[in-house]
This record gives C-alpha cells, sequence and structure tokens, in this order.
C-alpha cells in the first residue's frame, strides 16, 4: 500500500490593508500640502484657503446629519449662523473667545435638540422634518435683520478680527489660517473615527433600516439625538470660525441659498463618505474665487454640470464612486 504525502495546508492570503490607508494617506498628503502653503502663500491666498476649509468643514458636519444619519436638515445653516453671529458679537465686544463659544455652541446644539424633538415625536417624514429646520432657520433671518441693535440688521455686525483666545493673538492672517486649519483636522479626524466605531455602525443600520433596528433592540430616537447633536456641534463650529476671516456676519447666512449649497455639497461629494463633501466644498469654495473673477455664470455654470454628471453618472456621489473603486481593488 503505497502512502501519500499530505502537502501542507497553504497559509490564507493577508488581507491588503492599503486600500484602508489610501484615505488617510490622501488626507495627511493634503494636510501636510496646506501646511507648506501656509508658509509660502500671500495673506489673499490664505484667506481664501481659511474660508475653504471652513465650509469643508460645514460640509462635513451636514453629511453627518444627513449622509451618514439619514436625517434630512434643511435649515443646517441655522446653525452656522448661530455660531458667526454669537463669534461676531463676543469679538466686538471684547468677550472672550472661550467663554462665548460653549454659550453659543450649548445654544445651538439645544435649539438642534428642540427641531429633533419635534420632527421624532410627530414621526414626520423626511421631507417634513426638514422643511422645519428650514422655517426655524429663515425665522431667524427675518430676526437678524429687525434686531438691528444686536445684529447689525442687514448689513449684519462687520469689522471682525482675528480672536485672542486665552490672550494669544490670532489677528494675523497666517496665525488665524493654522488655527482653523487645526481646528478642521482633528474635528474631520473625530468624525472619521467616530463614523467607523460601533456607534457609527448603529446610525448606518438605524439610516439603511430603522425598524429592523428598532427591533434588534437600538435606541433608535437616542442615537438620532445623538446624530443632531453632534451635526450641530459641528457647523456651529464652523460658523464660529467664518467671522474673522469674513470680517462680518450677515443675515444671508441663514438664508434658502446658503441651506441649499451645503445638501449640494454632500449631494455632489458622496453622502455618507465625510471627506467627499469635506474636499469637494474645499475644492469648490477655491476655485470659485477664480472662475468668479472671470465670471459668475462660469462659476454657476461649472456646478450645474458637475451635479447633472454626478445625479446621472454617481448617484451615491464622487466620494462613493471612488469608495467602491477602492472597494473592487482591495476585493482583487
Amino acid at each position: 500500500m503505497t502512502m501519500t504525502a499530505s502537502r501542507p495546508a497553504e497559509a490564507p492570503a493577508a488581507p491588503r490593508r492599503w486600500p484602508r490607508l489610501l484615505l488617510p494617506t490622501a488626507m495627511a498628503g493634503l494636510v501636510l500640502y496646506l501646511v507648506t502653503t501656509g508658509v509660502t502663500a500671500q495673506p489673499y491666498g490664505l484667506s481664501i484657503l481659511t474660508s475653504a476649509m471652513i465650509f469643508g468643514l460645514y460640509a462635513a458636519g451636514v453629511d453627518m446629519s444627513w449622509g451618514h444619519g439619514g436625517i434630512l436638515m434643511l435649515g443646517s445653516a441655522l446653525f452656522f449662523g448661530l455660531g458667526a453671529y454669537g463669534m461676531a458679537y463676543a469679538i466686538t465686544n471684547d468677550i472672550e473667545p472661550l467663554v462665548a463659544y460653549p454659550i453659543v455652541l450649548a445654544c445651538s446644539v439645544l435649539l438642534g435638540l428642540l427641531i429633533a424633538y419635534v420632527g421624532f415625536r410627530s414621526r414626520a417624514a423626511q421631507i417634513q422634518f426638514g422643511l422645519i429646520g428650514l422655517a426655524v432657520a429663515l425665522a431667524f433671518q427675518r430676526l437678524a435683520v429687525s434686531a438691528y441693535d444686536l445684529t447689525g440688521g442687514s448689513n449684519g455686525l462687520t469689522g471682525v478680527t482675528g480672536p485672542s483666545i486665552a490672550g494669544v493673538e490670532l489677528t494675523d492672517t497666517r496665525a488665524y489660517y493654522f488655527f482653523v486649519l487645526t481646528v478642521t483636522s482633528v474635528i474631520a479626524l473625530g468624525l472619521w473615527w467616530i463614523q467607523r466605531s460601533a456607534w457609527g455602525d448603529a446610525v448606518r443600520a438605524i439610516r439603511d433600516d430603522r425598524d429592523r433596528a428598532e427591533s434588534l433592540g437600538y435606541p433608535v430616537n437616542a442615537i438620532r439625538y445623538q446624530v443632531v447633536a453632534i451635526s450641530a456641534a459641528v457647523v456651529t463650529t464652523a460658523g464660529a470660525l467664518f467671522p474673522s476671516v469674513s470680517g462680518t456676519a450677515y443675515p444671508e447666512l441663514f438664508g434658502i441659498a446658503f441651506n441649499m449649497q451645503a445638501l449640494v455639497w454632500v449631494a455632489i461629494g458622496g453622502g455618507g463618505t465625510l471627506f467627499g463633501p469635506l474636499l469637494l466644498a474645499f475644492g469648490l469654495t477655491v476655485s470659485q474665487s477664480y472662475l468668479a473673477g472671470v465670471s459668475v455664470d462660469y462659476y454657476l455654470l461649472v456646478i450645474g454640470v458637475l451635479f447633472v454628471v454626478t445625479v446621472v453618472a454617481a448617484p451615491q456621489g464622487i466620494g462613493g464612486l471612488v469608495r467602491d473603486a477602492i472597494r473592487k481593488v482591495a476585493r482583487r
């Protein structure tokens, strides 16, 4: 009887980890580029990049609620406007930002939770819930115009400079640029981490099938309130950073156009991808400064064409398209 030696079992192939590291590596490269640019760029260019980072943070906050959590907030600019007006008022009245910011943040988050409470308790549909937030945002826009002594009326609060935080002066354009870069990077990294945690998985489960998640024992409403609170906090922070680079806070920050702009960033950038909306808002803000210098119509044309092409060719957005491509490469 012939004995045949059994072949040793082949070791399972090690999973390819590089696709998972691609996005963090790209973001680290972008941060390194922005740090280098901050050292060499002129003040005007730094102001554009600072505004682009702030709007990117705004888009990331909206993506947290709508893209990741499936909660449509048509009035997300409400939180941006509250942050902007709160910090502008503090700076122009020599109030310590470290005192003013937590108060503004708490008021904004509480207002967001109140809107969520009304919508969740009535089990309003997505569009109805979104319209509740939009109505509140438009009410605040009207209040900003009419309360002249407090808000400066239709002209807004002007003459806002860089803040002085705990005795550290950030009035210099370059210093404020690096401050905004640090805040944006830390918050973006924090959002990326929590969205990939067990809590982030629960949020996606509720977004995809709320009834099934509820039957599995997830505290659906509690988690949805947390999503709204985080989103409102991020957008309020972006708003608080804005007046020191623009020099003003004005009523249009609560308006319909600014609300819809964030939704376009998320829709084209890829809802739920976080960095897709953030990078798109950053890129479009930078390009706007150059295209609008040639013609405002060119900028609007680019946005319109980009939106149509994305809806037709990539309904999941640019970020979703890149994510799917990376997954396909990883499976190969």
